[in-house]
């Protein structure tokens, strides 16, 4: 009975007083992730291929991680429990250290990537989450290669509106980045009328594409760009994009996968343009390529103009 009242009032203390930082509120303990990094079983190594996609979501990832299934023999991760949005969010907003984060993503992957060590195979991780941890992760696994996944702007705003972005999903808790002011709240967006919401989605994919234009020019022999439409519509493009990040790819398995041909997320007709943003088209276009030069679009297989 005393150590239950104990406990007790342990969780009380904790639910009085607030926890004293943003990772003991996610329940992550690790303050030294250097010291974590020695410590997992795995004795440092990682697996071969490792690739992290670096990506808004919303782009056919669900349905990448499908096709690797299909034709390698790689692990995939696309949406874990224990996703790493929340620390993405934080360190966006420069409330973690990168430090920090690092050590909170060794916590949540440690198990996968020991997996992937002991089974002697790569790691996909295409948990868009992870993105705004990339930079870190990029300078921690020297053999991490990062795949740009980037779905063409409008199309993505429209697919973020669907999903409730900005309205009845919080970005802090769905890694939706935002700007850094605290002007954004949950109950103030919830009013917002959808072309004020299409240009916080439009901003948030500007913020990934930028950092991954950043990443690019950081490390460009371990960063590829993702042509979606090119890729999603075509086997051969597919299997070579797969072959640019390390992934060894069966092509009879890849030519017998019956779902290529379905329906994608990231390149289906977006159903007309939602006539609520008629008069805002081009603002989202501005603000999303805002900052990201003319090659990279390219290379990304996007435009700087709208496309209705």
């Amino acid at each position: 009975m005393t150590r239950f009242l104990h406990t007790c009032a342990g969780v009380f203390r904790r639910l009085v007083d607030g926890p004293s930082s943003p990772l003991q509120r996610l329940g992550v303990e690790i303050s030294d992730p250097e010291t974590a990094y020695q410590e997992l079983p795995w004795s440092g190594s990682e697996p071969s291929p490792f690739v992290q996609v670096l990506s808004p979501g919303r782009s056919g990832t669900r349905w990448l991680a499908d096709v690797i299934l299909a034709s390698t023999r790689h692990a995939v991760i696309h949406n874990q429990v224990g996703s790493l949005a929340e620390v993405g969010y934080l360190l966006d907003q420069g409330r973690l250290t990168s430090l920090e984060a690092l050590g909170a993503y060794l916590q949540v992957r440690a198990r996968a990537l020991e997996y992937c060590h002991v089974a002697g195979c790569g790691l996909v991780d295409l948990d868009c989450k992870n993105s705004p941890l990339v930079p870190a992760l990029m300078n921690r696994f020297s053999e991490m290669r990062c795949a740009v996944v980037l779905r063409e702007p409008l199309a993505f705003v429209q697919s973020g509106l669907a999903r409730g972005y900005f309205r009845h999903l919080n970005p802090q808790l769905y890694g939706h980045l935002t700007d850094t002011s605290g002007a954004w709240s949950c109950e103030a967006a919830s009013r917002l009328e959808a072309p004020a919401r299409a240009i916080m989605i439009a901003r948030f994919w500007n913020k990934i594409a930028v950092l991954a234009q950043s990443v690019l020019a950081r490390h460009p022999n371990r960063v590829e760009l993702m042509n979606v439409r090119a890729m999603f519509a075509s086997r051969g493009d597919t299997e070579a994009f797969l072959g640019s990040i390390g992934l060894s790819v069966d092509h009879r398995r890849l030519g017998a996968y019956r779902e290529f041909d379905q329906i994608k997320n990231a390149n289906a007709a977006t159903q007309g343009l939602n006539p609520e943003l008629g008069e805002v088209v081009a603002e989202i276009y501005r603000v999303a390529c805002q900052g990201l030069s003319s090659d990279f679009l390219a290379r990304c297989g996007l435009t700087e103009k709208p496309s209705i």
